[in-house]
């Protein structure tokens, strides 16, 4: 089987970064794994208790499993993993912060002592979150850079045979399996296709097999529906769903007020965005946890709906009312400001718009043209990451301060430019590329400190 993926990760285990979700899983395992429910069922645990206090876990481990290198799988595996995992995995660091200690009384028995209740915790072992690692591979090493984390020794069901950096990852089915006679594949094949369009193509022409997520252009759906060729399956993303979000820089001045914050978020839109933008495959979410996520997830409406004139009159009794100076003395009224920059990501988009109206139109086009490319664009940008001069990079910490992340954006976006060809991606309603002023005005600070923590350790 062939499968293919968006985007390539820095590393092909999941152990001290987020962005190798897809591919950990294939050749490492969890304690448990779920359903489309999150239900936990048995993987390298075969039972387990949690005690009334909810403070104490115990896990029985499954016997006669073996590594792919030929050494016995044991608790001391278990320990090691949720060590490095709570030191350094980024959402590892908060899902075990209260584990206090993990005692392995005998090689099939791992009792986890938390600090604290976790009420969540037992949703937190699957293997792409929280994979287990052979203690034997890691110890006295840094895990940052161990080589298993691009050539990984596991338990699982495929065991790593080739990375072609760019191009593609071959698995070889583990003939040793503990879950005989799983799996059914002989060879499973990852190919890396960044380009929309050569996604749907190789769909379409069986080239690959399966897609990850939403593995095409949004505004192709619809096509390959009506062509009848290909088949959509929305389950299975309970585990590894995502909400988008606008999150404000409380250090700015404008934004540390509460009604400027609100104002913001009454004009922002979610069911346009969702029906236009996204084609209609989101839907509007108010609360950071995700609808799948039903366990957690709050489904009432938004405290905030679409209300322009909420928002102006927010503004207002904030004092910025529309065409009084700001006080930094700029006559731009601050919704004025945010719309356009979250609409346009070029202040030179729309320079023919004349009327308010115009504007709108301009700007929304602009915005649906930004999204095309979206996909493209962080492939590049990651890609030029890991290619470009490591030394400013790990040098940044992305602290905060506006001169160092400004720092930063610029040596990403000089990267981008010199390591990968994006001649043509342009400005929306430009016909100049201007590929490293689009890059440094799309980046935001969130999706730098992103980069950061999933790269940088690479370089």
């Amino acid at each position: 089987m062939t499968i293919m993926f968006m985007s390539e990760p820095p590393f092909l285990l999941s152990l001290v970064n987020t962005g190798s979700l897809t591919c950990s899983a294939k050749v490492t395992e969890g304690l448990l794994w779920y359903d489309h429910a999150m239900r936990p069922h048995p993987q390298l645990a075969t039972a387990w208790t949690v005690a009334p206090d909810q403070k104490t876990y115990t896990f029985t481990l499954r016997q006669g499993v073996k590594w792919h290198d030929g050494q016995d799988f044991t608790s001391a595996d278990v320990a090691a993993s949720l060590a490095i995992l709570k030191k350094f995995h980024p959402r590892g660091r908060s899902t075990f912060a209260h584990l206090a200690e993990v005692q392995t009384p005998d090689d099939n028995t791992v009792v986890l002592q938390l600090d604290a209740p976790i009420p969540y915790l037992i949703k937190g072992f699957a293997a792409a979150e929280t994979p287990i690692i052979a203690r034997h591979i890691y110890d006295g090493t840094d895990p940052f850079t161990n080589k298993n984390n691009s050539a990984p020794i596991g338990t699982g069901p495929f065991r790593f045979k080739e990375w072609a950096r760019g191009e593609h990852v071959i698995y070889e089915r583990n003939a040793d399996y503990w879950d005989s006679p799983r799996p059914y594949l002989d060879q499973l094949v990852v190919k890396f296709i960044p380009d929309a369009a050569s996604r749907s193509a190789a769909l379409e022409s069986g080239e690959v097999d399966l897609g990850y997520r939403t593995p095409v252009a949004y505004s192709d759906l619809d096509r390959l529906r009506t062509a009848g060729k290909l088949a959509f399956e929305t389950k299975g993303y309970e585990y590894s769903n995502n909400v988008n979000g606008l999150e404000f820089n409380l250090d700015a001045p404008n934004l540390s007020k509460l009604p400027v914050r609100q104002a913001i978020t009454h004009a922002v839109n979610r069911e346009a965005i969702c029906k236009t933008i996204y084609y209609g495959t989101f839907e509007p979410c108010a609360v950071p946890i995700a609808p799948l996520l039903a366990e957690y997830h709050d489904p009432e409406p938004s405290p905030y709906p679409f209300d322009i004139a909420k928002a102006e009159k927010l503004l207002d009794d904030a004092g910025y009312p529309r065409g009084a100076a700001a006080q930094d003395g700029k006559q731009q009224r601050i919704a004025d400001l945010a719309y356009e920059a979250e609409m346009a990501h070029d202040v030179g988009a729309c320079p023919q718009a004349e009327t308010v109206t115009d504007r709108d139109v301009c700007l929304n086009d602009a915005r649906v043209e930004t999204y095309k490319n979206y996909n493209q664009f962080f492939g590049a940008l990651r890609e030029a990451l890991i290619q470009s001069s490591p030394n400013d990079a790990n040098a940044l910490t992305l602290d905060g301060t506006e001169v160092v992340w400004e720092k930063y954006r610029v040596t990403a976006c000089d990267a981008l430019v010199k390591v990968y060809d994006i001649g043509t991606i342009k400005h929306p309603g430009s016909d100049e590329p201007s590929a490293r002023t689009r890059c440094l005005i799309t980046l935001t600070r969130s999706r730098m400190r992103d980069l950061k923590e999933l790269y940088a350790p690479t370089l």
